[in-house]
């Protein structure tokens, strides 16, 4: 059952709503986490500390399933393919989450970014500790469980994302490279 935290959250359920009451036939794809080689989000901010050596302080009471901007959108490809595929079909009307499949913590993420960085001792050595989100601050209130099952893509769709170790990879090879 949604619970938004702040008004981003409202908003956003509120639009699901709106989309949903106006046409029967309509799918809402809910994602969450989404990190990339490319523009801002969680791993580029990981990996650019810890090349630089720094200490990292990272909340360690707020799960999700990290969900790789490729993977992501191959996965909302392959939707619209079925669809246009099999035509409309009742039971693909609704909400349907898309998010990678591996759930953890935040600090669970950034050491994860950290074992798989490849990028000198300085990213290896670099310390991460974790702390609450009450030590933690923000501008904006954010769930402490925020997985998103994705029994129904799998089960409608017959899509499922890749294992996060694969796509963190690709992902951090990606920004190696740059």
């Amino acid at each position: 059952m949604p619970n938004p935290q702040n008004v981003y959250g409202r908003s956003k359920l509120e639009g699901e709503r709106i989309v949903m009451s106006a046409n029967a036939q309509n799918i809402v794809l809910r994602t969450s986490w989404v990190y990339a080689p490319f523009g801002a989000n969680f791993v580029r901010t990981i990996w650019r500390k810890l090349v630089e050596g720094q200490s990292l302080r990272i909340v360690d009471d707020q799960t999700g399933c990290p969900t790789y901007a490729p993977d992501l959108a191959e996965a909302t490809i392959a939707l619209a393919r079925r669809l246009i595929r099999t035509g409309w079909r009742s039971d693909y009307s609704g909400i349907t989450h898309i998010a990678g499949p591996d759930a953890l913590t935040w600090y669970d993420f950034g050491r994860l970014i950290q074992q798989r960085c490849v990028v000198g001792e300085a990213a290896r050595s670099s310390e991460i500790v974790p702390v609450s989100s009450s030590e933690y601050s923000v501008r904006a209130i954010r769930p402490a469980n925020s997985r998103l099952s994705t029994t129904r893509l799998q089960s409608v769709f017959d899509i499922q994302l890749p294992a996060l170790a694969a796509s963190l990879d690709d992902c951090l090879d990606r920004i190696s490279q740059e």
